[in-house]
Protein backbone atom coordinates (compact mmCIF):
# COMPACT_ATOMS: atom_id res chain seq x y z
CA UNK A 1 0.00 0.00 0.00
CA UNK A 2 1.40 3.67 -0.93
CA UNK A 3 0.56 6.04 1.17
CA UNK A 4 -0.21 9.84 -0.44
CA UNK A 5 1.63 9.34 -3.29
CA UNK A 6 1.84 11.54 -6.46
CA UNK A 7 1.73 9.34 -9.22
CA UNK A 8 2.92 11.60 -12.28
CA UNK A 9 2.26 9.32 -15.85
CA UNK A 10 4.42 10.33 -18.44
CA UNK A 11 3.27 8.16 -21.08
CA UNK A 12 5.86 6.81 -23.60
CA UNK A 13 8.64 8.56 -21.75
CA UNK A 14 10.69 6.91 -18.90
CA UNK A 15 10.68 9.99 -16.41
CA UNK A 16 9.79 9.59 -12.76
CA UNK A 17 8.20 11.82 -10.20
CA UNK A 18 10.65 14.04 -7.81
CA UNK A 19 10.26 12.89 -4.39
CA UNK A 20 10.74 15.56 -2.30
CA UNK A 21 7.38 16.63 -3.38
CA UNK A 22 5.27 18.55 -0.51
CA UNK A 23 2.30 16.34 0.21
CA UNK A 24 0.74 18.33 2.50
CA UNK A 25 0.28 21.15 0.25
CA UNK A 26 -3.06 21.88 -1.67
CA UNK A 27 -3.58 19.93 -4.91
CA UNK A 28 -2.33 21.65 -7.69
CA UNK A 29 -3.31 20.33 -11.76
CA UNK A 30 -0.01 19.73 -14.05
CA UNK A 31 -0.70 17.61 -17.31
CA UNK A 32 1.59 15.69 -18.57
CA UNK A 33 2.00 16.60 -22.83
CA UNK A 34 3.48 15.05 -25.19
CA UNK A 35 3.11 17.31 -28.65
CA UNK A 36 6.06 16.43 -30.76
CA UNK A 37 4.79 17.13 -33.98
CA UNK A 38 5.75 16.21 -37.79
CA UNK A 39 4.80 19.08 -40.29
CA UNK A 40 5.02 16.24 -43.04
CA UNK A 41 2.07 14.14 -41.69
CA UNK A 42 -1.15 15.06 -42.35
CA UNK A 43 -2.36 13.99 -38.95
CA UNK A 44 -1.14 15.42 -35.77
CA UNK A 45 -1.34 13.57 -32.81
CA UNK A 46 -0.89 15.14 -29.19
CA UNK A 47 -1.01 12.93 -25.68
CA UNK A 48 -1.89 14.70 -22.44
CA UNK A 49 -2.23 12.89 -19.17
CA UNK A 50 -2.69 13.58 -15.57
CA UNK A 51 -0.38 13.47 -12.84
CA UNK A 52 -2.90 12.26 -9.67
CA UNK A 53 -3.13 11.88 -5.96
CA UNK A 54 -4.27 8.58 -4.18
CA UNK A 55 -3.72 7.03 -0.78
CA UNK A 56 -3.63 3.45 -2.84
CA UNK A 57 -1.62 1.12 -4.18
CA UNK A 58 -0.14 3.87 -7.42
CA UNK A 59 0.27 0.80 -9.63
CA UNK A 60 -3.16 -0.30 -9.41
CA UNK A 61 -4.74 2.87 -9.94
CA UNK A 62 -2.43 3.97 -13.00
CA UNK A 63 -4.32 1.19 -14.71
CA UNK A 64 -7.55 2.62 -14.13
CA UNK A 65 -8.47 4.88 -17.42
CA UNK A 66 -10.40 7.69 -15.54
CA UNK A 67 -7.12 7.94 -13.33
CA UNK A 68 -4.83 8.56 -16.16
CA UNK A 69 -7.02 10.61 -18.03
CA UNK A 70 -9.10 13.66 -18.89
CA UNK A 71 -12.99 13.22 -19.45
CA UNK A 72 -14.09 13.63 -23.10
CA UNK A 73 -14.23 17.23 -23.82
CA UNK A 74 -12.60 18.25 -20.68
CA UNK A 75 -9.82 19.97 -22.53
CA UNK A 76 -9.69 22.13 -25.20
CA UNK A 77 -6.88 21.64 -27.49
CA UNK A 78 -5.52 24.65 -29.81
CA UNK A 79 -2.69 25.39 -32.36
CA UNK A 80 -1.94 28.93 -33.45
CA UNK A 81 0.73 30.39 -35.83
CA UNK A 82 3.10 33.92 -35.72
CA UNK A 83 5.55 35.13 -38.89
CA UNK A 84 6.98 38.24 -37.25
CA UNK A 85 4.59 38.05 -34.14
CA UNK A 86 1.70 38.38 -36.06
CA UNK A 87 -0.89 35.91 -36.29
CA UNK A 88 -1.40 34.04 -39.50
CA UNK A 89 -3.12 31.43 -41.02
CA UNK A 90 -2.31 28.26 -38.60
CA UNK A 91 -2.78 26.14 -42.39
CA UNK A 92 -0.82 28.10 -44.46
CA UNK A 93 -2.96 26.84 -47.55
CA UNK A 94 -6.44 27.58 -45.82
CA UNK A 95 -8.10 30.41 -44.13
CA UNK A 96 -7.62 28.69 -40.96
CA UNK A 97 -6.01 30.77 -37.85
CA UNK A 98 -7.10 28.27 -35.18
CA UNK A 99 -6.00 24.84 -35.40
CA UNK A 100 -8.45 22.76 -32.83
CA UNK A 101 -7.53 19.01 -31.75
CA UNK A 102 -10.75 16.62 -31.27
CA UNK A 103 -10.08 13.67 -28.30
CA UNK A 104 -10.12 9.95 -29.19
CA UNK A 105 -9.61 6.97 -27.25
CA UNK A 106 -7.13 4.65 -28.73
CA UNK A 107 -5.89 1.24 -27.13
CA UNK A 108 -2.21 0.54 -26.57
CA UNK A 109 -0.06 -2.66 -25.24
CA UNK A 110 -0.26 -3.75 -21.98
CA UNK A 111 2.08 -2.13 -19.72
CA UNK A 112 2.34 -0.22 -16.28
CA UNK A 113 -0.90 2.15 -17.43
CA UNK A 114 -4.27 1.79 -18.55
CA UNK A 115 -4.14 0.41 -21.74
CA UNK A 116 -6.84 3.39 -22.97
CA UNK A 117 -5.31 6.38 -23.23
CA UNK A 118 -6.78 9.49 -24.71
CA UNK A 119 -5.14 11.51 -27.58
CA UNK A 120 -6.00 14.87 -29.29
CA UNK A 121 -5.89 14.73 -33.30
CA UNK A 122 -6.00 16.95 -36.14
CA UNK A 123 -5.22 16.99 -39.33
CA UNK A 124 -3.80 19.52 -41.38
CA UNK A 125 -0.94 20.72 -44.09
CA UNK A 126 1.27 23.13 -42.19
CA UNK A 127 3.35 23.84 -45.61
CA UNK A 128 3.38 26.85 -47.36
CA UNK A 129 2.98 24.83 -50.58
CA UNK A 130 1.36 21.38 -50.39
CA UNK A 131 4.17 18.43 -50.70
CA UNK A 132 4.72 16.87 -53.77
CA UNK A 133 6.51 13.68 -53.67
CA UNK A 134 7.88 11.93 -56.86
CA UNK A 135 7.73 8.34 -57.75
CA UNK A 136 10.33 7.07 -55.29
CA UNK A 137 8.66 8.65 -52.13
CA UNK A 138 11.17 11.54 -51.92
CA UNK A 139 10.05 14.83 -51.77
CA UNK A 140 10.64 16.58 -54.85
CA UNK A 141 9.33 20.45 -54.62
CA UNK A 142 11.32 23.10 -54.33
CA UNK A 143 8.76 25.43 -52.68
CA UNK A 144 8.14 22.68 -49.96
CA UNK A 145 9.06 24.94 -46.86
CA UNK A 146 7.50 25.72 -43.72
CA UNK A 147 8.20 28.69 -41.64
CA UNK A 148 6.55 30.34 -38.16
CA UNK A 149 6.52 30.58 -34.42
CA UNK A 150 3.63 27.24 -33.47
CA UNK A 151 1.32 28.35 -30.28
CA UNK A 152 0.02 25.46 -28.37
CA UNK A 153 -2.59 26.07 -26.02
CA UNK A 154 -4.57 23.70 -23.84
CA UNK A 155 -7.47 24.58 -21.73
CA UNK A 156 -9.18 22.74 -18.77
CA UNK A 157 -13.02 23.56 -19.57
CA UNK A 158 -14.04 22.63 -16.19
CA UNK A 159 -11.32 23.78 -13.79
CA UNK A 160 -10.22 27.08 -16.46
CA UNK A 161 -6.32 26.14 -15.74
CA UNK A 162 -4.72 27.36 -19.34
CA UNK A 163 -1.29 25.96 -20.24
CA UNK A 164 0.45 27.42 -23.07
CA UNK A 165 4.05 26.23 -24.79
CA UNK A 166 5.65 27.49 -27.80
CA UNK A 167 7.66 26.33 -30.90
CA UNK A 168 9.24 27.11 -34.27
CA UNK A 169 8.75 25.02 -37.62
CA UNK A 170 11.60 23.40 -39.41
CA UNK A 171 11.63 22.00 -42.68
CA UNK A 172 12.98 18.37 -43.43
CA UNK A 173 16.61 17.86 -44.84
CA UNK A 174 17.23 17.83 -48.37
CA UNK A 175 19.01 14.14 -49.64
CA UNK A 176 22.52 15.11 -49.64
CA UNK A 177 22.94 13.90 -53.50
CA UNK A 178 25.75 11.77 -52.04
CA UNK A 179 25.16 7.52 -52.09
CA UNK A 180 22.52 6.36 -50.50
CA UNK A 181 20.67 9.90 -51.30
CA UNK A 182 20.84 9.61 -54.87
CA UNK A 183 18.97 8.39 -57.85
CA UNK A 184 17.45 5.84 -58.62
CA UNK A 185 15.60 4.56 -55.58
CA UNK A 186 13.55 1.88 -54.72
CA UNK A 187 12.24 0.37 -57.16
CA UNK A 188 15.71 0.46 -59.87
CA UNK A 189 14.04 1.06 -63.20
CA UNK A 190 15.27 -1.91 -65.73
CA UNK A 191 18.57 -1.05 -67.10
CA UNK A 192 19.75 1.01 -65.21
CA UNK A 193 23.64 0.29 -63.82
CA UNK A 194 24.54 -2.01 -60.94
CA UNK A 195 26.56 0.41 -58.63
CA UNK A 196 26.63 2.06 -54.77
CA UNK A 197 24.17 4.68 -56.39
CA UNK A 198 21.59 2.25 -57.45
CA UNK A 199 22.34 -0.98 -55.23
CA UNK A 200 23.52 -0.99 -51.71
CA UNK A 201 25.83 -3.51 -50.49
CA UNK A 202 26.84 -3.88 -46.63
CA UNK A 203 27.11 -7.74 -47.04
CA UNK A 204 31.57 -7.28 -46.53
CA UNK A 205 32.18 -8.08 -42.68
CA UNK A 206 35.50 -6.32 -42.12
CA UNK A 207 34.35 -3.28 -44.75
CA UNK A 208 33.86 0.04 -42.63
CA UNK A 209 30.77 1.80 -44.29
CA UNK A 210 30.04 5.56 -43.83
CA UNK A 211 26.79 7.69 -45.44
CA UNK A 212 26.32 10.98 -45.27
CA UNK A 213 23.20 13.49 -44.85
CA UNK A 214 22.64 17.25 -45.35
CA UNK A 215 22.39 19.27 -42.04
CA UNK A 216 20.07 22.21 -41.98
CA UNK A 217 19.17 24.65 -38.68
CA UNK A 218 18.03 21.75 -36.77
CA UNK A 219 19.84 21.03 -33.78
CA UNK A 220 19.73 17.34 -33.40
CA UNK A 221 19.64 14.58 -35.50
CA UNK A 222 19.08 10.53 -35.68
CA UNK A 223 20.06 8.28 -38.72
CA UNK A 224 17.74 4.86 -38.85
CA UNK A 225 18.13 2.39 -41.17
CA UNK A 226 14.99 -0.32 -41.91
CA UNK A 227 15.58 -3.28 -43.37
CA UNK A 228 12.48 -4.75 -45.32
CA UNK A 229 11.76 -8.63 -45.03
CA UNK A 230 9.33 -11.04 -46.01
CA UNK A 231 8.11 -14.33 -44.64
CA UNK A 232 7.57 -17.45 -47.12
CA UNK A 233 4.30 -19.10 -45.66
CA UNK A 234 3.86 -21.37 -48.47
CA UNK A 235 2.03 -19.43 -51.26
CA UNK A 236 1.08 -16.08 -49.18
CA UNK A 237 3.97 -13.85 -47.71
CA UNK A 238 3.91 -11.95 -44.47
CA UNK A 239 5.93 -9.03 -43.78
CA UNK A 240 8.31 -7.45 -41.29
CA UNK A 241 10.97 -5.08 -40.78
CA UNK A 242 14.33 -4.63 -39.11
CA UNK A 243 15.74 -1.13 -37.36
CA UNK A 244 19.16 -0.39 -37.33
CA UNK A 245 19.28 3.02 -35.52
CA UNK A 246 22.32 5.00 -35.07
CA UNK A 247 23.42 7.84 -31.94
CA UNK A 248 22.12 11.37 -31.53
CA UNK A 249 24.35 13.74 -33.86
CA UNK A 250 24.52 17.43 -33.74
CA UNK A 251 24.80 20.33 -35.50
CA UNK A 252 28.02 20.99 -33.95
CA UNK A 253 29.90 18.03 -35.15
CA UNK A 254 28.91 18.68 -39.22
CA UNK A 255 32.09 18.66 -41.27
CA UNK A 256 33.59 22.19 -42.38
CA UNK A 257 35.40 21.57 -45.05
CA UNK A 258 35.63 19.72 -48.52
CA UNK A 259 33.37 17.23 -50.34
CA UNK A 260 31.57 16.48 -47.20
CA UNK A 261 31.38 20.23 -45.37
CA UNK A 262 28.10 21.03 -43.84
CA UNK A 263 27.13 17.17 -43.75
CA UNK A 264 26.94 14.94 -41.13
CA UNK A 265 28.57 11.31 -40.79
CA UNK A 266 27.48 7.57 -40.15
CA UNK A 267 29.79 4.54 -39.80
CA UNK A 268 29.40 1.15 -39.08
CA UNK A 269 30.95 -1.92 -40.32
CA UNK A 270 29.56 -5.15 -41.99
CA UNK A 271 30.01 -7.66 -38.66
CA UNK A 272 28.22 -4.84 -36.59
CA UNK A 273 25.54 -4.80 -38.87
CA UNK A 274 24.64 -8.35 -39.23
CA UNK A 275 25.69 -8.66 -35.37
CA UNK A 276 22.63 -6.03 -34.63
CA UNK A 277 20.21 -7.27 -37.12
CA UNK A 278 20.92 -11.26 -35.27
CA UNK A 279 20.06 -9.91 -32.01
CA UNK A 280 16.74 -8.38 -33.50
CA UNK A 281 15.80 -10.94 -34.84
CA UNK A 282 16.02 -12.86 -31.88
CA UNK A 283 13.71 -10.63 -30.21
CA UNK A 284 11.48 -10.53 -33.08
CA UNK A 285 8.05 -12.43 -33.64
CA UNK A 286 8.60 -14.23 -36.50
CA UNK A 287 5.95 -16.86 -37.76
CA UNK A 288 6.76 -20.15 -36.81
CA UNK A 289 4.61 -21.83 -40.33
CA UNK A 290 7.59 -20.08 -42.54
CA UNK A 291 9.06 -21.57 -45.33
CA UNK A 292 11.42 -18.94 -45.40
CA UNK A 293 12.77 -15.56 -45.33
CA UNK A 294 13.77 -12.90 -47.49
CA UNK A 295 15.66 -9.02 -47.44
CA UNK A 296 14.05 -7.13 -50.52
CA UNK A 297 14.16 -3.61 -49.49
CA UNK A 298 16.45 -1.13 -47.32
CA UNK A 299 14.84 2.38 -46.12
CA UNK A 300 17.12 5.26 -44.75
CA UNK A 301 15.41 7.70 -42.54
CA UNK A 302 16.93 10.95 -41.18
CA UNK A 303 15.51 12.39 -37.90
CA UNK A 304 16.04 16.21 -37.57
CA UNK A 305 14.66 18.38 -34.16
CA UNK A 306 14.59 21.86 -33.44
CA UNK A 307 16.08 23.09 -29.95
CA UNK A 308 13.32 22.07 -27.63
CA UNK A 309 13.29 18.51 -28.53
CA UNK A 310 17.17 18.72 -28.47
CA UNK A 311 16.46 20.00 -24.68
CA UNK A 312 13.92 17.49 -23.68
CA UNK A 313 16.41 14.53 -24.74
CA UNK A 314 19.15 15.92 -22.49
CA UNK A 315 17.02 16.18 -19.87
CA UNK A 316 15.68 13.03 -20.28
CA UNK A 317 18.90 10.70 -20.71
CA UNK A 318 19.83 8.16 -18.46
CA UNK A 319 22.24 9.21 -16.03
CA UNK A 320 25.71 8.00 -14.59
CA UNK A 321 24.90 9.71 -11.45
CA UNK A 322 23.83 8.46 -7.85
CA UNK A 323 21.57 11.27 -7.24
CA UNK A 324 18.29 10.32 -8.57
CA UNK A 325 16.42 13.59 -8.11
CA UNK A 326 16.37 14.70 -11.74
CA UNK A 327 14.71 17.88 -12.81
CA UNK A 328 11.32 17.13 -14.96
CA UNK A 329 11.28 18.91 -18.31
CA UNK A 330 9.12 21.36 -19.25
CA UNK A 331 9.23 23.81 -22.19
CA UNK A 332 5.56 25.21 -21.06
CA UNK A 333 5.10 28.63 -20.42
CA UNK A 334 5.85 29.31 -16.18
CA UNK A 335 6.09 25.50 -16.08
CA UNK A 336 2.50 24.83 -15.51
CA UNK A 337 2.09 21.42 -17.66
CA UNK A 338 5.20 18.70 -17.96
CA UNK A 339 6.40 17.50 -20.83
CA UNK A 340 7.01 18.87 -24.69
CA UNK A 341 5.92 20.95 -27.50
CA UNK A 342 8.46 20.91 -30.00
CA UNK A 343 8.91 19.60 -34.01
CA UNK A 344 10.38 16.31 -35.84
CA UNK A 345 10.63 16.16 -39.44
CA UNK A 346 11.63 13.12 -41.20
CA UNK A 347 13.90 12.72 -44.68
CA UNK A 348 13.05 9.38 -46.06
CA UNK A 349 14.27 7.52 -49.32
CA UNK A 350 13.89 3.36 -50.21
CA UNK A 351 17.00 1.58 -51.76
CA UNK A 352 17.12 -1.44 -53.97
CA UNK A 353 19.73 -3.86 -52.18
CA UNK A 354 22.22 -6.03 -54.45
CA UNK A 355 21.99 -9.69 -54.79
CA UNK A 356 25.09 -10.17 -52.19
CA UNK A 357 23.93 -7.88 -49.60
CA UNK A 358 20.45 -10.05 -49.98
CA UNK A 359 22.31 -13.31 -49.84
CA UNK A 360 24.61 -12.65 -47.26
CA UNK A 361 21.81 -12.78 -45.00
CA UNK A 362 20.88 -16.24 -45.77
CA UNK A 363 25.07 -17.38 -45.47
CA UNK A 364 26.04 -14.76 -42.34
CA UNK A 365 26.43 -16.80 -39.28
CA UNK A 366 24.48 -13.94 -37.42
CA UNK A 367 21.60 -14.17 -39.24
CA UNK A 368 21.17 -17.40 -41.65
CA UNK A 369 19.65 -19.55 -38.52
CA UNK A 370 16.37 -17.57 -39.43
CA UNK A 371 15.85 -19.65 -42.59
CA UNK A 372 16.89 -16.36 -45.16
CA UNK A 373 16.76 -17.24 -49.03
CA UNK A 374 19.16 -16.11 -50.74
CA UNK A 375 18.86 -13.99 -53.86
CA UNK A 376 17.78 -16.61 -56.31
CA UNK A 377 15.37 -18.15 -53.72
CA UNK A 378 17.56 -20.87 -52.90
CA UNK A 379 19.31 -22.02 -49.75
CA UNK A 380 22.76 -22.89 -48.78
CA UNK A 381 24.73 -23.32 -45.75
CA UNK A 382 25.86 -20.62 -43.12
CA UNK A 383 29.36 -19.58 -43.30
Amino acid sequence: MVNRVVYCILIALCWACKNDLNLNAPYKEIPIVYAVLNPQEQAHIIRINKCFLTQQDANAVAKISDTVNYAAGELEVKLERFVNSKQVNVIPTKNIKTLYFKDSLIDTQPGAFSTQQRVYVAYGDFHNELPRYDAYGVNSNPNWKVEGLYKLTITNLKTKSVFTATSTILDSIRPSGLPPFVNFYYPVPPGALVNEDNYIDYSESQKQYKFYFNTNESEIYQALIRFHCYEDLGGQNGYFTLDYPFSNQFLKDKKTEGIYKDKLEVGFSGDELFTALGERLKSTSLNSNAVGRKFYMIQYFVYSSNRDYADFLLFTKPTNSFAQNKPLYSNFINQSALGIFAFRTRCMIKKAPSTTFISEFQRNAKTCQFLFYNADNSRKGCL
